[in-house]
């Protein structure tokens, strides 16, 4: 499953959860935010904004390429007349935190649940110039991020030159080599 998939898959499952219906927007997003993206998506709030930031420990499994995803969703607030924007921010993140223990996204390509759940604050000075509260909750969840190859993608390979040791124990022994496909275009 490509990370964009896993992406939307997050985002489709926050914006379907109850516990987050007072949010005004809940979108995918290309990662951290400077000020002037802040000031651009605060006239959205109250919003959580969803984004990979990293993949690591890469393995090739069975099912394909696995990785710890790390997920940031950052929750961005403003001033209400029923609501301060710390109050609101607080509310939005612990009922974040409650929609991602345990879930998978409805995932197959999901491993594993989500680990190391954390909230920041990232108040500021600049951010609180702008009326604007503003927490970022990451998570890392291993998920397979690559699947097997197609055999459709297969059509591609023109040429394959493999060795085969006939007798891995014995170093004396002779390796085969076989040359498969069309040399024409080599």
């Amino acid at each position: 499953m490509s990370l964009l998939a896993i992406r939307n898959a997050v985002v489709a499952d926050l914006q379907g959860a109850s516990e987050l219906s007072q949010l005004e927007t809940c979108e995918a997003h290309g990662g951290r935010f400077d000020i002037e993206e802040l000031r651009h998506v605060a006239a959205k709030a109250p919003a959580v904004y969803v984004a990979i930031l990293q993949v690591s420990n890469t393995e090739e499994g069975f099912e394909g390429l696995a990785g710890d995803v790390q997920f940031g969703a950052y929750v961005v607030t403003k001033d209400h007349p029923q609501q301060s924007r710390d109050v609101g921010a607080l509310a939005i993140v612990q009922a974040l935190q409650l929609r991602l223990v345990g879930n998978r996204w409805g995932l197959d390509a999901a491993e594993g649940r989500p680990e190391r759940i954390r909230a920041d604050n990232l108040y500021g000075r600049a951010i609180d110039k702008h009326h604007i509260a503003m927490w970022g909750v990451t998570w890392r969840q291993r998920l397979v991020i690559g699947g097997a190859l197609d055999a459709a993608t297969l059509d591609a390979l023109q040429y394959v030159n493999v060795t085969y040791d006939l007798d891995p124990d014995s170093p004396d022994e002779p390796e085969y080599s076989d040359n498969v496909g069309d040399l024409q275009g080599v």
